[in-house]
């Protein structure tokens, strides 16, 4: 397993390194990058966090340029067929930052303060809150609906890097930010607003979809056209390209 790192605005290349199960642990299943953090799922619901700067100034060889000549002289960096080089060897493990078990290896980092959003190992169906700093829950910080939904709800921190929390379950969005209350020694998570979209449903957006039984016998039922609506507005709103404003 290999990571491949860039920025963008301008895209440039940082490194491609190996996740190597002889230095973070023979259990590893994925790893991903998240506010400058190199995050490391293992086996165990065990998610651990480490400073990928630190990676970079351990293990990085050599500064690799995007469309520029390969060493080899086989082709240009980033095309076909010589691809991206590994430019980061580590010999050994990094230091640990924080690491919590997950159901799911369920983990979101983000917020204003650090918080981090998971789902308790061994429990499904919501979600917590918890300060980055001292570990505490924070206040209102367990979400989850009463909703029937054979759907989880899903629960995440918005893309434009606002700190916003984004609750999104059977047929509504909530949109969340975390705060810290005067005189109070707990962060604090409230609503700025939600969109219910069964409430929202009107005559004119319902249809009728026909199914034939084994028979032949032709069956009408209703159905609305505002799931599809919800199904965009979602993908929208976990690309950042819809933006929320909340006041207060």
């Amino acid at each position: 397993m290999c990571l491949a790192v860039f920025t963008v605005f301008p895209l440039e290349f940082v490194a491609m390194m190996p996740i190597d199960k002889n230095i973070f642990g023979k259990d590893v299943t994925d790893a991903m990058m998240s506010q400058g953090t190199l995050i490391v799922m293992h086996q165990n619901g065990l998610v651990k966090l480490y400073s990928f700067e630190m990676i970079l100034k351990e293990g990085k060889t050599h500064d690799i340029r995007l469309y520029t000549e390969h060493t080899d002289h086989k082709g240009k960096t980033g095309t076909f067929p010589t691809g991206l080089p590994c430019n980061v060897h580590l010999k050994d493990c990094p230091p640990v930052l924080f690491q919590v078990r997950c159901a799911d290896q369920s983990f979101q980092l983000g917020g204003i303060p650090w918080h981090y959003i998971f789902s308790p190992y061994g429990k499904f169906g919501f979600s917590q809150v918890h300060s980055m700093e001292t570990g505490h829950l924070a206040q209102n910080g367990i979400l989850d609906t009463d909703s029937l939904s054979l759907e989880v709800d899903k629960v995440f921190f918005h893309a434009d890097d606002s700190g916003r929390i984004l609750h999104v379950g059977a047929d509504n969005v909530s949109v969340m930010k975390i705060s810290k209350p005067f005189e109070e020694d707990r962060t604090s998570v409230s609503e700025c607003f939600s969109i219910n979209f069964k409430k929202n449903t009107s005559t004119a957006d319902q249809a009728y979809c026909e199914n034939y039984t084994s028979s032949g016998r032709r069956i009408r039922r209703q159905q609305s056209n505002s799931y599809t609506d919800y199904e965009y507005f979602v993908e929208d709103i976990r690309s950042g390209s819809t933006i929320f404003t909340c006041h207060g």
